[in-house]
């Protein structure tokens, strides 16, 4: 009889887990709609993205006229991702009209990880803010304004960092 019961309360304990697992799930969703409802109020027409796991958000934004404004809004938002153990680790910007201002507001984005800005008006000093990322492990700036001689001295800083680029603008 004590097995009988051990056994109960064993398979008890099994369905509260699942049921306090499932729980969290569906508040994670809930609030992973809201934020990307917020982000979708910022970046209006276009596309965006927020995916995400445990710990990390991913947000591409694909539209041409979002700019360093837009950025700036988004990134108020980076309170509640945090919140909702969902830091920023993925950031893809390719083909927006973010700037070096911009970009220079990521210089405490520490939990950034990839970022791609492909196709912007990035610079040099962009690379300047992007470098004292202790997390950063992949950078993409084809087609930009960032030069060659300045993703060699990258490459040397960071070699940790993997890095796609070739100035071309």
């Amino acid at each position: 009889m004590r097995y009988l019961m051990i056994g109960i309360t064993f398979v008890c304990l099994i369905f509260g887990l699942m049921a306090w697992d499932r729980q969290l799930r569906l508040q994670a969703d809930a609030h992973r709609k809201s934020l990307h409802a917020k982000i979708m109020a910022i970046v209006g027409n276009g596309t965006v993205y927020v995916r995400g796991n445990p710990g990390k958000s991913y947000i591409t934004v694909k539209r041409q006229s979002f700019d360093d404004d837009d950025l700036k809004a988004i990134l108020q938002l980076k309170d509640v991702l945090d919140e909702a153990d969902g830091s920023i680790t993925n950031l893809d910007l390719s083909g927006t009209a973010i700037t070096d201002d911009g970009v220079s507001l990521l210089a405490d984005l520490n939990s950034l990880e990839v970022c791609d800005l492909d196709q912007t008006s990035v610079s040099d000093t962009s690379i300047d803010v992007l470098e004292r990322l202790p997390n950063l492990e992949n950078l993409s700036v084809m087609t930009t304004r960032v030069t060659d001689e300045r993703l060699s001295k990258l490459s040397l800083d960071r070699p940790d960092l993997f890095i796609v680029g070739k100035s071309k603008y």
